[in-house]
């Protein structure tokens, strides 16, 4: 079983970033797939909608989504944030290797450091990620760290980045899984791109944007 899921937290993104989203995948999917977002407010979302669990605020909801138990969902799991345009066919980012794997995408800056903004991983896989948050959040309080991050501290040897660098040494010390990096020309930066030019990247990545869908040269 495939399932897309997203989050939405508070008011920076709205159920019309939602609802976007959710029909730019139903255009570029032919397989099929539940489509899911966890909200904290599910008003006007026109697709599925589960609690964000544990009740976790902002992005750390994205780590509970790593839990061993995570509602009725079974199979894979094909997380996309809010702040991305789906420009083509999704059906790789579905199918794409072993389905066991942990796939996520590379980060623009920090070369060698996951980012989260488009991952699939197996629903109890990789649940370490979750448990090492819980073990280590009372340490995370007064600093600018992310999900992310915590995602590279428990998988990644080689960190570059100064967030994750600030919690380095909360790092896992069996780390055995070899994580994989999509192809990189499957996700493009729209900072890098004039509004007049098209892209023929599969994902436009919005980087923080909670406009994404109102830039013209989508259409």
């Amino acid at each position: 079983m495939f399932n897309i899921v997203c989050l939405k937290y508070g008011t920076k993104y709205t159920a019309a970033h939602v609802n976007t989203l959710c029909k730019g995948v139903q255009k570029n999917t032919t397989i099929d797939h539940r489509f899911i977002c966890f909200t904290d407010d599910s008003t006007g979302v026109e697709c599925e909608t589960l609690p964000i669990p544990e009740n976790e605020t902002g992005w750390w909801g994205k780590l509970a989504l790593f839990k061993e138990s995570l509602y009725d969902i079974t199979g894979v799991i094909l997380f996309i944030d809010l702040d991305m345009h789906i420009n083509n066919s999704i059906d790789e980012y579905l199918t794409l290797g072993d389905s066991h794997d942990l796939y996520v995408m590379r980060d623009f800056r920090w070369k060698t450091e996951y980012s989260s903004a488009v991952m699939r991983f197996p629903v109890d896989r990789y649940s370490k990620i979750w448990e090492h948050y819980v073990d280590i959040k009372d340490k995370l309080n007064d600093l600018k760290v992310g999900d992310q991050n915590i995602i590279n501290i428990v998988y990644n040897n080689d960190i570059q980045s100064k967030r994750s660098k600030l919690i380095e040494h909360l790092r896992l010390t069996d780390q055995n899984v070899h994580v994989k990096f999509w192809p990189d020309s499957w996700q493009e930066d729209i900072r890098f791109y004039k509004k007049t030019e098209k892209s023929d990247s599969k994902i436009v990545v919005g980087y923080g944007s909670a406009d994404i869908f109102d830039l013209k040269w989508f259409v």
